[in-house]
């Protein structure tokens, strides 16, 4: 067996182009992923997903963006639970978010934000859920009677119900 340059240099030029290849193809997911974010809410234009009213208030509401880049935007919170509970379009890869209360028109992921529900308080749909980005922007808007802010977690078990 003699030695030949020639082929240690194609062999040499394979394993280049081996790596190179397998580079690509595990970078490119990396680069083919945008950050996804939320769509701005029309206010007066968009219509609810759910319930079909016109989204009148940006202090109330949230959007639900799939896992495929669709938004779908709602006026309330109930109405996005209740479309995420029922529809076949949701995933677990979709992303949730809520319209901050305490500063209308910016939306917050949904799991990082806190709740307080707010009964004599006037919303699209009549909970009163008021949203801000951590507990302490709500207390002044807490009820004389009420101390509790909620998480995501909390607020869903409250307003979800057990499926059969």
């Amino acid at each position: 067996s003699r030695f030949d340059p020639n082929e240690e240099a194609d062999s040499m030029e394979r394993a280049r182009r081996l790596t190179l290849g397998l580079l690509l193809l595990y970078s490119l997911p990396q680069f083919a992923c945008t950050s996804r974010k939320p769509e701005a809410i029309e206010i007066g234009r968009d219509a609810c997903q759910h319930c079909k009213m016109i989204i009148s208030d940006a202090r109330f509401g949230g959007e639900l963006l799939t896992a495929k880049g669709k938004a779908r935007k709602f006026d309330a919170i109930e109405c996005l639970l209740a479309y995420r509970n029922s529809s076949k379009e949701s995933a677990p890869g979709d992303l949730l978010f809520v319209a901050d209360s305490t500063h209308p028109g910016i939306l917050l992921p949904a799991p990082a934000a806190s709740f307080v529900i707010h009964p004599q308080l006037r919303s699209p749909m009549g909970l009163g859920i008021l949203v801000g980005p951590t507990p302490e922007s709500l207390k002044p808007f807490l009820p004389e009677n009420q101390k509790e802010v909620l998480t995501w977690k909390e607020l869903t078990q409250r307003l979800e119900k057990p499926k059969p």
